[in-house]
């Protein structure tokens, strides 16, 4: 109870010193002293308890614009007034001047509460980035727009944490705007979105409606990507070593920021770039691999295995011609000693005497194509613009022996 009666005490004391001020700031204007006037005015506005006391200030106040004939500043503090207070009027005995200001205030203020309740606003469905870290352009359509009339976009996060607050703007197509700062935007970070239309700092309309949850969206998870092209179908692409897939790739490629090494493998052929990404960028890239370097790799590789069969077959049919050729040697000394040979099938050795030379013949024909073969493959290895070069070189070097000869 004493609580309760110091409160009332204290409001009763600010009220009396309002209506102090009030009476001062009115014995002041009646004086002519505007100045002194609008201070006393500002001292009461600043401890009134009430919006109807206030109305009465600012009525005051702008009787004083009107006496200093700033008739626009008059209708605006007029038009305050009447928000305070349906009952504000300038008095009885006011000038017609006062009077036709007055309610041209009057008549403004009530148009705009028709507008104000007419005015609407919808929030769209924002079109989220594919990576975190970028700004979020947001839009919003307002029915029935009028002047004075003014837009923000609240947004917070999912604790309602308010996060910013940023005004809404109207683009040449009628959409009234704003953009989500790159910072807010952190990676899979949830914020909720509120639009809010509001009047002279009051709060007319909202989308989603106050009372209902509002519009939440969820930033990306990966704060860089890669976006890799390649006309080639079925290579493989690695990032710093981690296969990602075969092209074509359908999405993009996250990735975190910074130096990357991607490699794009086509058979026996592959291509490098090194590449610098950074928060928020989504970088393109575009890999192909020469195919004729990939057609001379897979041939030269070809043959040099067919070399190496070549040659190791011609050694394993001398190698075998040889050894007949030891069994003819020593089946012709048994001839000469029969006692020592008594089952010796002779034919068999005359069959081994032919074959030998024809084995022989065959593994130095397939050592001379192996070695052709792998001659032929280890000459792909040599870069062709070096060969040009090499051809070029030695032309010019015996182009003076050439010319004697012929």
């Amino acid at each position: 109870m004493i609580l309760g009666a110091a409160l009332v005490c204290a409001m009763s004391a600010q009220a009396v010193a309002d209506r102090g001020a009030l009476e001062r700031a009115r014995r002041h204007y009646q004086a002519l002293e505007y100045d002194q006037a609008l201070v006393e005015i500002a001292e009461a506005k600043r401890i009134s308890p009430s919006g109807v006391e206030v109305a009465e200030a600012l009525v005051l106040e702008g009787l004083i614009d009107v006496a200093l004939n700033r008739v626009d500043e008059a209708v605006a503090v007029f038009r305050e007034a009447l928000r305070r207070s349906d009952a504000s009027h300038p008095g009885p005995g006011s000038s017609p001047k006062i009077l036709a200001v007055f309610e041209r205030a009057r008549q403004e203020e009530a148009k705009r509460r028709s507008l104000r309740g007419a005015a609407q606003i919808a929030l769209e469905s924002p079109s989220l980035p594919e990576v975190a870290m970028r700004a979020i352009d947001i839009g919003a359509r307002v029915q029935h727009p009028y002047a004075g009339l003014r837009g923000q976009l609240r947004v917070t996060t999912t604790d309602g944490d308010i996060v910013v607050i940023l005004p809404l703007n109207v683009d040449p197509r009628g959409l009234w705007t704003t953009r989500i700062p790159a910072e807010v935007a952190t990676p899979g970070r949830r914020l909720t979105l509120r639009a809010e239309l509001t009047d002279d700092g009051e709060l007319l309309r909202t989308d989603p409606p106050q009372g209902q949850p509002a519009r939440a969206i969820t930033i990306a998870a990966a704060s860089a990507a890669l976006h890799v092209e390649s006309p080639l179908r079925g290579a493989e692409v690695t990032v710093d070593g981690v296969s990602i897939g075969r092209t074509p790739l359908p999405t993009l490629v996250p990735v975190s920021p910074g130096r990357l090494r991607v490699r794009l493998q086509h058979h026996a052929s592959h291509v490098e770039q090194v590449l610098e990404v950074h928060e928020g960028e989504i970088a393109p890239l575009t890999l192909n691999v020469d195919l004729r370097t990939s057609r001379v790799a897979i041939l030269r590789a070809s043959l040099l295995a067919l070399g190496g069969v070549a040659l190791v077959t011609g050694g394993a049919l001398i190698g075998r011609a040889q050894v007949l050729t030891d069994r003819v040697e020593s089946a012709a000394g048994m001839r000469e000693f029969p006692s020592n040979l008594p089952t010796t099938d002779f034919s068999l050795v005359e069959a081994d005497a032919r074959s030998a030379p024809q084995l022989s013949v065959g593994g130095v024909a397939c050592i001379a194509v192996g070695g052709a073969l792998a001659l032929t493959g280890a000459l792909l290895f040599i870069p062709p613009k070096r060969v040009e070069a090499r051809t070029h070189r030695a032309a010019s070097q015996l182009g003076p022996y050439a010319g004697a000869v012929f």
